[in-house]
């Protein structure tokens, strides 16, 4: 999904998921139930992840941001090789 084509942000949050000593992949869930674009932007670069509907691992690292339709399953995990995983989320339309 593309950003160049949104007016509208709803929602922007910052997300800390702590380290943990395994990988917890958490559950998944959608930000809202219609089609939209889900960002985030990676603050650090650890083995924590985003796993999206279609099967698509994005990894965290430092400064990427990525894009996927927030309206369809993804879910995240935690981290076991640093302090945390540190990510800001957003929701456009």
């Amino acid at each position: 999904m593309k950003v160049t084509n949104t007016k509208t942000l709803i929602r922007a949050r910052l997300n800390f998921y702590p380290h943990t000593e395994t990988l917890r992949e958490h559950y998944g869930h959608t930000d809202s139930d219609f089609s939209h674009v889900a960002g985030i932007y990676c603050l650090n670069t650890c083995d924590g992840f985003t796993r999206v509907d279609d099967g698509t691992i994005i990894e965290s690292v430092a400064n990427r941001f990525y894009t996927f339709n927030g309206g369809k399953q993804h879910n995240s995990t935690t981290t076991t090789n640093s302090k945390g995983r540190y990510n800001i989320n957003f929701n456009l339309i």
